[in-house]
């Protein structure tokens, strides 16, 4: 549709190369961490945390809401599903009509609408690198 090739164009100029390796760093006064975006799964939010899962099984924590995570990751490989949840879209393997699995057999489900967009996105996003 005009719309879906609209918006490829306006991406196509916002998002980087895959293989941009940009790393995320926690830090505050217990803990020094840094790690690569490739490397996070997802983050989930619990109470008052962002809970980073990566891909070696390893989880780390910071006291954000994930709306400042997604601010401070700056990567558009990094999607908002829901208030709950980011995905990364390179650890995506299934989408269906009401869920998301990922690579490590996670699932989360959200609505139909979220799910549509997030296969619009998906489309888009990797439209430009195929």
């Amino acid at each position: 549709t005009p719309i879906l090739r609209a918006q490829r164009w306006i991406f196509r100029d916002a998002l980087p190369a895959p293989s941009d390796d940009k790393v995320y760093i926690i830090q505050n006064a217990r803990k020094y961490v840094k790690f690569s975006h490739r490397d996070i799964m997802y983050i989930e939010k619990s109470q008052k945390y962002a809970v980073f899962m990566l891909t070696d099984n390893r989880e780390e924590t910071e006291r954000l809401s994930l709306q400042q995570v997604h601010r401070k990751l700056k990567n558009p490989c990094m999607y908002f599903l829901d208030k709950g949840v980011i995905l990364n879209v390179h650890h995506i393997r299934r989408v269906e009509v009401d869920r998301v699995e990922m690579e490590d057999g996670k699932v989360f489900y959200s609505c139909e609408d979220n799910i549509r967009k997030l296969k619009q996105y998906l489309c888009t996003y990797w439209g430009d690198y195929t």
